[in-house]
């Protein structure tokens, strides 16, 4: 198995090695079947409601929802059509359950160049909630969105609670369960306001890449020789990019496959990196340039253990990927050097 996505292969190689070691290659986890009632194509209809004082605007959607990495992750590919001229909203999600916290979370990027991880609830069967919090114009606020099943319908709504003031429903709809969706072709999509320059920057990137290096999963254990390829390119018109990781079996491990979007987060000051993985991996890890290089770094559990981590980017003159450098801290254990490897053009 190879980890060769270039920001997060540290963190999913640790995570899933001891797994590996002594279980076999994960599989789909029980929860997942909560997860089931969103299967299908939908079509929706409802309200929203576009700034305080404003009235309510009409919209409308289309939406599919499939299984993908090996069934470890609900993918919902989502357009919403708004009255008044104003341009479609799309959205790609991923929505699993996050083994190593124990929750149910999901990874959403967007046209307007936004990405999330959220963390969901079941309060009910019938029931799910997604709270999240965020920056808007400078101003912070918090997010609910509840979202209630019957057998082929749902009926949603979301209320945001801003800085000061009552909360407020901003958008309620309902949903219906349909043969077969319009095709979304999100990839070609455009994007909804003007992209982040420094998109653009990190989009310099872009390509087909052929992957080779080594990885040392825990500490005190010897390097695994890796090769695999990675495919990175601009989404959403520009707003987003998209990573694409395949890395070939080695061994006791299988193939490997993760999907990674970088957006720009001007509260940080810094691209947000979301990934899933077929091992069920989820999370994030935020980047930022230092010179010439690109610095991601995350923290968290990894196994159970209190871990820290930072990979570095190696640019050319070009912004071309040449070469990735990771670094980890596991519970007690000395940092170590845990991944290396050299890009080169794929032929």
């Amino acid at each position: 198995m190879t980890r060769t996505a270039f920001v997060l292969s540290t963190l999913a190689a640790l995570c899933a090695v001891p797994v590996l070691a002594q279980q076999g290659p994960p599989s789909p986890a029980p929860e997942l079947g909560k997860l089931k009632m969103f299967e299908g194509s939908w079509e929706g209809s409802g309200t929203a409601t576009m700034a305080p004082g404003q009235p309510p605007t009409k919209w409308t959607s289309q939406s599919t929802c499939q299984w993908v990495m090996g069934g470890f992750f609900l993918q919902e590919d989502l357009t919403i059509q708004f009255d008044g001229g104003m341009p479609p909203l799309q959205f790609r999600e991923y929505t699993g359950w996050d083994a190593e916290n124990h929750r149910y979370a999901s990874v959403v990027v967007s046209n307007k160049g936004e990405g999330e991880l959220a963390t969901l609830t079941f309060p009910a069967d019938d029931t799910l909630v997604s709270l999240t919090r965020g920056i808007h114009d400078g101003k912070p606020y918090a997010k609910r969105e509840v979202t209630k099943f019957t057998k082929d319908a749902a009926t949603f709504t979301i209320t945001m609670l801003p800085d000061q003031g009552p909360a407020v429903d901003i958008v309620t709809g309902d949903l219906k369960r349909i043969a077969k969706a319009k095709p979304a072709a999100l990839e070609a999509a455009l994007a909804m306001a003007t992209a982040q320059p420094q998109i653009a920057r990190i989009a310099r990137t872009a390509g087909e890449y052929e992957v080779t290096g080594e990885m040392t999963m825990m500490p005190g254990t010897p390097a695994l020789k890796i090769h695999g390829r990675d495919s990175l390119r601009t989404l959403f018109g520009g707003a987003v990019l998209q990573q694409v990781t395949h890395g070939d079996p080695t061994g006791a491990f299988p193939a490997y496959e993760s999907h990674c979007y970088f957006t720009w987060n001007p509260a940080d000051a810094c691209y947000d990196a979301l990934f899933v993985s077929n091992m069920g991996e989820i999370g994030s890890m935020q980047a930022r340039f230092e010179g010439d290089a690109l610095v991601g770094t995350t923290s968290g559990l990894s196994m159970g253990k209190s871990s820290a981590m930072r990979s570095i980017w190696n640019l050319d003159k070009d912004g071309r990927l040449t070469k990735v450098v990771c670094h980890a801290c596991m519970g007690d254990a000395a940092p170590m050097q845990c991944f290396s490897a050299t890009y080169v053009p794929a032929r």
